[in-house]
């Protein structure tokens, strides 16, 4: 399971890459992701539901640590440039990605893939107060 997901993410295509590197985002990559997710939806809402197995998510969280800093699959990132210890963004982008994912198995998937995609992206790329509609100033100004 955690092997098709990370295969996704290698397989990234030139368009996905180019559309990364000028945006930031690949919401078509992320789209092939959460279509991934619900096709194998069933065994992953059980596996990650609330009497699932805790040593998968822990999988599931090393691969998103393992691939976004140490693989590099995110250009943007770069380990000299985090503004916290590298441990706690691993943990913190990884745990809400887990977080999502679920939630979304766990509420039946009223969303489509390319929602997930949006909502995601959303949240990773512009931050939980933005989502949440709340204006935030530059810590640094």
């Amino acid at each position: 399971m955690i092997e098709g997901i990370i295969a996704i993410i290698t397989k990234a295509t030139s368009e996905d890459l180019e559309t990364y590197r000028e945006t930031g985002i690949s919401v078509s990559l992320i789209v092939t992701v959460f279509e991934y997710i619900e096709e194998h939806a069933a065994f992953l809402k059980a596996i990650l539901g609330p009497k699932g197995d805790v040593s998968f998510q822990s999988q599931l969280k090393a691969m998103f640590r393992k691939n976004l800093l140490e693989k590099n699959l995110s250009p943007l990132i770069r380990k000299e440039n985090l503004q916290v210890p590298a441990e706690y963004f691993l943990s913190y982008v990884s745990s809400a990605h887990l977080g999502i994912i679920q939630q979304w198995l766990m509420s039946g998937r009223q969303e489509t893939p390319a929602e997930m995609a949006r909502i995601l992206s959303l949240l990773t790329f512009r931050g939980p107060f933005f989502a949440a509609g709340i204006a935030v100033s530059d810590p640094k100004a």
